[in-house]
């Protein structure tokens, strides 16, 4: 009677392994699809240049094939169609005289945190500036002294969360729980300090601004990634408003990069993995 009971037991406990390894390879593969997403968005708006659209297009191939393998939340079809749709129907001639008017000079649509603000936080604030350099340094993602953009551009925020779900992805794989603690704590706290806050304010300024489908379609998708991910952590950002931000990094105030960071950021210069692989080929 011992024995049967250890055999069903062992039976179950067996069982429950194989479905805990399932379980942590689906989280994988979601980690991994995010992180191609993210990396999808980013390049999306980027300074138009000969081969974007064809970039973009393939990216929602592999994206496609993340949503059939479930790696993807079933609602991102819609969205991810419209990307899809629209980035095929648009020149790069039409593209590149969008953007100049959207987002250079003045620009319509602020394509920085620093030209959101909301109450309390004034648009362009220098210690924003500091604060996501800091998330920046503190996992090793690391912007060119030849970068043209600044931290708090859109396009650098966007490579952040897809490095920070590459991150994850790789803790996931090498069975380290605390490191998995560490960069979804990481996630939570920029969504709510930044990312999190003007992705959706952002998504609506270019609906309002009559910016061409396709980047109209890429904000939709954009604030569909973002409110997941939030809503994965139990993030509730308070919504950011465009602002007439000013000069981010002008006027006297320094900040120290490290001031105003969550512990469990802190910690991340102690569980520093390097750059992780990139997703597979598929996701690309």
């Amino acid at each position: 009677m011992m024995n049967g009971m250890a055999a069903v037991e062992g039976g179950n406990s067996s069982r429950h392994s194989r479905r805990g390894v399932v379980s942590q390879g689906a989280a994988r593969e979601r980690a991994l699809a995010s992180a191609a997403l993210f990396r999808m968005l980013a390049l999306a708006f980027s300074n138009p240049e000969p081969g974007l659209l064809r970039s973009i297009i393939r990216e929602c191939g592999g994206l496609k094939i993340a949503l059939t393998r479930e790696a993807l939340p079933a609602h991102f079809a819609r969205s991810l169609k419209d990307v899809d749709r629209e980035w095929r129907a648009v020149t790069i001639e039409q593209l590149t005289a969008d953007y100049s008017r959207l987002f250079l000079g003045a620009g319509l649509v602020p394509l920085r945190e620093g030209g959101f603000g909301d109450g309390s936080r004034f648009a362009g604030q220098p210690v924003d500036i500091a604060d996501v350099s800091g998330f920046y340094l503190a996992f090793g993602f690391v912007l060119p002294d030849s970068a043209a953009n600044p931290p708090d551009h859109l396009g650098a925020e966007l490579e952040f969360m897809s490095l920070l779900h590459l991150k994850l992805a790789l803790a996931l794989q090498r069975g380290r729980p605390e490191h998995v603690r560490v960069t979804r704590s990481a996630m939570a706290a920029f969504l709510q300090d930044h990312l999190g806050r003007w992705a959706e304010p952002f998504a609506a300024a270019l609906a309002e601004r009559g910016a061409a489908p396709a980047y109209r379609a890429t904000g939709r998708l954009l604030a569909c990634a973002v409110g997941a991910d939030c809503a994965s952590l139990n993030v509730k950002p308070a919504k950011a408003t465009p602002g007439a931000g000013g000069d981010p990094v002008g006027g006297e105030q320094l900040a120290c990069p490290f001031g105003g960071l969550p512990g469990s950021v802190l910690e991340a210069e102690a569980l520093r993995d390097g750059p992780p692989d990139r997703p597979p080929a598929d996701y690309r």
